[in-house]
């Protein structure tokens, strides 16, 4: 039914119906935020999400920005919490953001075969199980598909780790010189991390 917002249907963003839950980043966290300025191209995105999880959305969109543009406006604004943090990751990953896209909208389309099925009022046909069980397949590789990128991230990380590793091993002598030579000028004066050791790198740090 009609929700906070005149023609517009309240969506269901990332993380299920309302957005990411309450909190912060949700439906109840949104209500006190201060409006976000929005770019261009972040304007953009969250109307494509909108679309992607909300195909339906698509006529009323359009009706609305021509009709009442402040109205528009303010639907964007309060969506533009729920997605922002799929955008900054479309910055720094786009291969993860693509993989979490995909998860979401085959996730909506099953979710609208399902209520299209229940809207009969009659049991599934062997046809729409078969449609169902096809829907929740995809479904399915596309959260696989986030797991393997959430796997090829943290072997980069590792990766970076071991590297790191490496080099101290390798750099071993020039630091134990260095800490020496410290040690006699400074009279043993305390440094976190020992002799001639430079602090971890920020993201390491607790």
């Amino acid at each position: 039914g009609e929700r906070r917002g005149g023609d517009f249907e309240s969506f269901d963003g990332p993380g299920g119906p309302g957005g990411m839950g309450d909190g912060p980043e949700g439906r109840e966290g949104t209500r006190e935020r201060e409006p976000m300025t929005l770019s261009p191209e972040e304007r953009t995105l969250i109307i494509d999400m909108l679309l992607a999880t909300r195909p339906g959305l698509g006529e009323r969109l359009a009706r609305v920005e021509s009709e009442k543009p402040g109205e528009f406006d303010a639907m964007i604004q309060r969506s533009a919490p729920q997605f922002m943090r799929m955008i900054d990751e479309k910055r720094r990953d786009p291969a993860m953001f693509e993989a979490k896209r995909a998860m979401f909208e085959t996730e909506f389309a099953a979710r609208r075969m399902a209520r299209e099925v229940r809207a009969g009022g009659k049991d599934p046909t062997p046809e729409q199980i078969d449609q169902l069980k096809a829907a929740l397949n995809k479904q399915y590789d596309a959260r696989l598909k986030v797991e393997e990128e959430m796997l090829r991230k943290m072997r980069e990380q590792i990766a970076k780790s071991d590297e790191r590793r490496q080099k101290m091993d390798a750099e071993r002598d020039a630091h134990i010189e260095k800490g020496l030579k410290e040690l006699l000028e400074r009279g043993g004066e305390d440094r976190p991390g020992g002799p001639g050791t430079r602090p971890p790198p920020q993201n390491m740090q607790p």
